[in-house]
């Protein structure tokens, strides 16, 4: 159980359910439960997020800036963009096996706690991916195109990988995460080369 910190409530409050949601999973656990785990009241839990919806929203936009600001830190030490670009697929994939919960209200089932970002705008992450697509492209690296789907290509390559490892029992799952990463990674470099 994450220690509860009375300075920073809400935010201890948010890494303390973020635990118990890993733990638990996310269907089978109220707000009552949560409170009860992390040692506040039901009450002080509502003063902070009116729902689980509420709740689930947080740890999902707290997910998507962890997972941005993991993509940015990528770019930048890598000696070109297109260098970057073939890195993220590790990032994607540790981000998944490291964050199950978070992958999941983010990437697998945002709709159906009502989550996610605004339809109209990208998330800081995808955005972030299109940015680096159009870096390569403008550094001759690929070939010039619609930056937004090539990042549509290589998200649903990653995407299908993880998601099988998290969510299937079978050939995938259970496997360390250096098979998932290198099926990743090989999954990116196809979609790569064909943006070469």
């Amino acid at each position: 159980m994450t220690p509860f910190i009375e300075g920073n409530a809400r935010a201890s409050i948010l890494e303390a359910a973020s635990a118990v949601f890993a733990e638990k999973g996310i269907d089978g656990v109220s707000m009552r439960h949560i409170a009860r785990d992390i040692g506040v009241s039901a009450t002080a839990l509502y003063r902070h997020f009116d729902s689980k919806g509420a709740l689930l929203a947080a740890a999902c936009e707290a997910g998507f800036a962890e997972f941005g600001a993991q993509i940015e830190a990528t770019a930048r030490a890598a000696a070109t963009p297109l260098d970057a670009l073939r890195e993220l697929s590790g990032v994607y994939v540790d981000f998944a096996l490291n964050h199950p919960m978070h992958y999941d209200v983010m990437m697998i089932r945002p709709h159906q706690w009502a989550l996610g970002p605004d339809p109209e705008q990208d998330p800081e992450s995808f955005a972030g991916l299109i940015t680096l697509i159009e870096t390569c492209q403008e550094a001759g690296q690929l070939r010039s195109g619609d930056a937004r789907e090539a990042a549509h290509q290589l998200w649903a390559a990653l995407h299908g990988v993880v998601s099988l490892a998290i969510a299937m029992p079978g050939e995938i799952r259970g496997l360390e995460p250096e098979p998932v990463r290198a099926r990743g990674r090989a999954l990116a470099e196809a979609v790569i080369a064909s943006l070469l």
